[in-house]
């Protein structure tokens, strides 16, 4: 759950930072990934001849040549840029499957059904209109279907097991979708704009790639601290210490998401006994167990707690809102707390899809560069780090780093829901 007090859909604003953005990727050269280096090198041409006129951006074509080169983080660079108020358009995504996609929208009715968790505000105002400025021959022939977890997960299951599937593209939590995977409810496709854009393998898989991330920090209460003399913890292990007890706050483990993320990542990086020692240990501490990350992060600046594990978004959200100031909220950037454990949130092709170009496409269009900037003005962290960054989504100074990468944890989600469980059920 994000917190959106952020005016992100507006208009003007997609088109002053669309402006920013290219100059910064096709004009500036050497723009780092926070995220895994890819091993690929990609050249593609005439990019941009796509127009966002719905959303008020100048009409620009050929962009030039846009080289994605591989060094040991990752850069791209472009030459031949013939204006900056450009947008970089569809021309990553294969004609051929444009071509298949809009064949297929030639009919009356519906060509294209997503189904999401997504709140429906973000399709409407947002994506919706960034999509159909590129391809507006589908102009009302889209449904978006937004609804709870729960809900969700019976819909797509419910409508596969009885042959019955509406969906073409599917988008939820990494959670969600693998629980969907698992069931076969979920058709086996990889995007080619996961290479184009020089995306880690472990953004991505044989039925799933990752659109957008939640960058997960840990905030604390600088004026708590300091008034009752306890230091900043810049270290997992630091929040054992008796010092934090009763003041510490994070979501619920067992659901799989935010904080159960970040510790199925540590359980990945460390020996069984010194990740149990460390659960155990924050556990001893009595840490205020929640719902949500964002009433974890309102406990801290309230002052209900010192010390919490939560999303960027919620807490930037805050602060752009003029909710509080850093005097009552900050972030750890030090030590261990430099790495952010993100949880990623998927985009799939649903098995049995009745317009299944137009789900391609659509997954195309959300990893690519226009759909990557439309989803900073929903509240989410696009995935691609060099627009996350230019748009202020998350720190350059964090580095990314996928809590699921290994998903094993999705081949026995209750075992480690229950293992959480044990361990925080008594705070």
């Amino acid at each position: 759950m994000l917190r959106y007090g952020k005016p992100k859909s507006a208009v003007s604003a997609i088109l002053a930072v669309l402006v920013v953005i290219i100059i910064v990727l096709a004009v500036i050269a050497g723009v780092a990934f926070a995220l895994k280096p890819s091993s690929s090198t990609v050249t593609t041409t005439s990019i941009g001849t796509s127009v966002v006129t719905s959303l008020g951006i100048t009409t620009a074509t050929s962009l030039g040549t846009t080289t994605a080169v591989s060094t040991s983080i990752g850069t791209t660079t472009a030459t031949s840029v013939t204006t900056a108020t450009s947008t970089l358009g569809s021309a990553t995504i294969s004609p051929a499957l444009v071509s298949e996609a809009e064949a297929e929208c030639s009919g009356p009715g519906t060509c294209l059904t997503v189904l999401t968790t997504l709140p429906a505000a973000n399709w409407n105002q947002t994506l919706l209109p960034a999509f159909l400025a590129e391809f507006p021959w589908a102009t009302g022939k889209v449904v978006y279907d937004s609804m709870s977890s729960a809900v969700y997960t019976t819909t797509v299951e419910t409508d596969y097991q009885t042959h019955s599937v509406i969906a073409d593209t599917l988008t939820g939590s990494a959670a969600l979708m693998w629980s969907l995977i698992d069931d076969g409810a979920v058709q086996p496709y990889t995007s080619p704009i996961v290479s184009q854009m020089g995306y880690s393998s472990t953004t991505y898989g044989a039925d799933y790639a990752t659109t957008s991330i939640q960058p997960n920090v840990l905030v604390y209460n600088p004026t708590y601290l300091t008034q009752h003399d306890i230091p900043i913890p810049t270290s997992w292990q630091n929040l054992t210490n008796p010092v934090y007890k009763g003041l510490i706050t994070f979501q619920n483990p067992a659901t799989l998401s935010s904080t159960g993320g970040i510790f199925y990542y540590l359980a990945q990086q460390m020996t069984n006994s010194s990740w149990n020692t460390l659960m155990k240990g924050i556990a001893a501490n009595n840490p205020i167990v929640t719902t949500s990350p964002v009433t974890s992060v309102d406990d801290v600046y309230e002052g209900t707690a010192a010390i919490g594990i939560t999303i960027f978004n919620d807490y930037s959200s805050l602060l752009s809102a003029g909710t509080t100031t850093n005097s009552s909220l900050a972030i750890d950037e030090q030590g261990q707390f430099s790495t952010s454990i993100y949880t990623p949130g998927y985009v799939s092709i649903a098995n049995g899809a009745p317009d299944p170009y137009m789900g391609e496409l659509m997954e195309s269009w959300l990893l690519s560069p226009p759909g990557q900037t439309a989803f900073a003005f929903i509240a989410t962290v696009p995935l691609f780090t060099p627009i996350a960054q230019e748009l202020n989504e998350v720190p350059s100074s964090l580095t990314l780093v996928n809590g699921f990468g290994n998903p094993a944890l999705f081949n026995d989600t209750g075992s480690w829901s229950d293992l959480f469980n044990n361990i925080f059920s008594g705070t």
